[in-house]
């Protein structure tokens, strides 16, 4: 990795998925250690539908980090799944805040449809669009 600082994210991942997969293949213990781990565990439980298994382990992983700005998206993604719009727009205004990029994920997650119609959503999403210049007219 040294000669290639600017792939520190995609290493870590890919540790993740080794790590994941040798839990699978019973080379190691099954249950997820370091935050990363636990980061995914909680977002592979919310995927297979356990929204309050995952609930929970966000909450605690928030409250260990809460600058991280993937589990403030995840957490996003759980209250607008359970219906809770306004700690959803909170939790994905924070994400926004700490990681610019999660704007066009959310522009275009799936999982967020409940939230299009949502004034909240619109202008969390309408801060990264091109501005329009005002010119004024001479009268």
């Amino acid at each position: 990795m040294g000669n290639f600082p600017d792939e520190k994210e995609l290493l870590e991942r890919a540790r993740v998925y080794l790590s994941i997969c040798a839990r699978q293949a019973g080379l190691r213990d099954s249950r997820p250690r370091s935050f990363d781990e636990r980061v995914n565990a909680a977002t592979v439980a919310i995927n297979r539908g356990a929204f309050d298994e995952g609930l929970a382990s966000l909450r605690k992983l928030e409250g260990e980090e809460p600058g991280c700005d993937h589990v403030h998206y995840m957490l996003c993604v759980v209250y607008t799944s359970s219906g809770e719009p306004a700690k959803a727009l909170e939790h994905l205004r924070r994400a926004i805040e700490l990681n610019p990029e999660k704007r066009c994920l959310a522009a275009q997650d799936a999982d967020l449809e409940p939230l299009r119609q949502n004034a909240g959503f619109a202008a969390l999403l309408g801060a990264s669009g091109p501005r329009r210049r005002v010119v004024a007219r001479k009268r």
